[in-house]
């Protein structure tokens, strides 16, 4: 009776059930990129740590894409500076051309200037007509060099926007330079697929020398982490509680 007792109070505290089972989240792993098959250091039931090579795809291609990016990375960059260099220099020759239209116009008012004195004094007979037609002449010399420095001021500021445009249009080929340099890191990269965790290689169909295409699976991957699934009759349910 006193076994019984025993028994019952450790016991009547537990459920069992026959319908249960090892449960886990599988993993297909498959390729990201279109390959050949160089190595598979891996076989059917290995356990492995995370992080641990299952497949060697065949990287040259993707090694010359990477070169490629790189090259025309370096290309943009430097069309980017040279384009930099220019806004610079253009902006040189503004301020230089605002210079010449400032000379000018100074030329301009002292030619003015004199051929109004001169004009004044031939009228008196203290210049001669000569002398009065060399600073006139001197006058539409000026004013057609104002207007020479002016014209050449307009063209070069005008020149500006055209170097502007052309930095944007550097600096989106630069991002995208950059955007295609980062995809073929990428695909390198995927190139050597690895464990995502620690696990164990199931249904390995992956051999050396076939061809991986992009989104083929070439085995499932059964990670570490499993819990136990059990199914209790109704019953069981009554005074069943978590733990």
């Amino acid at each position: 009776i006193v076994g019984l007792v025993v028994w019952w109070v450790n016991a009547s505290g537990y459920e069992s059930t026959d319908d249960a089972f090892i449960d886990a989240r599988t993993v297909s792993i498959s390729s990201q990129v279109n390959a050949a098959i160089i190595d598979v250091p891996v076989t059917d039931n290995q356990l492995v740590d995370a992080g641990t090579v299952l497949v060697r795809l065949d990287d040259r291609d993707y090694k010359a894409q990477l070169d490629q990016a790189k090259a025309q990375v370096d290309q943009a960059t430097a069309n980017m500076a040279n384009i930099e260099a220019q806004l610079v220099a253009q902006q040189a020759r503004i301020e230089q051309a605002e210079k010449q239209v400032a000379q000018s116009q100074a030329a301009l008012t002292w030619a003015q200037q004199e051929n109004e004195r001169y004009q004044r004094l031939v009228k008196t007979g203290t210049a001669t007509v000569e002398q009065a037609q060399q600073y006139a002449s001197g006058f539409l010399q000026a004013q057609a060099t104002l207007a020479a420095a002016q014209a050449n001021a307009i063209a070069t500021e005008k020149q500006l926007p055209v170097l502007q445009a052309q930095r944007r249009q550097a600096a989106a080929q630069v991002e995208q330079a950059r955007a295609a340099l980062e995809q073929a890191n990428a695909n390198l990269s995927r190139t050597v697929i690895t464990a995502p965790v620690a696990g164990r290689v199931a249904r390995l169909t992956a051999a050396k020398g076939n061809y991986a295409a992009t989104g083929q699976a070439l085995m499932m991957f059964v990670p570490r982490e499993v819990w136990i699934t059990a199914n209790f009759k109704a019953v069981s349910y009554t005074h069943l509680r978590a733990h």
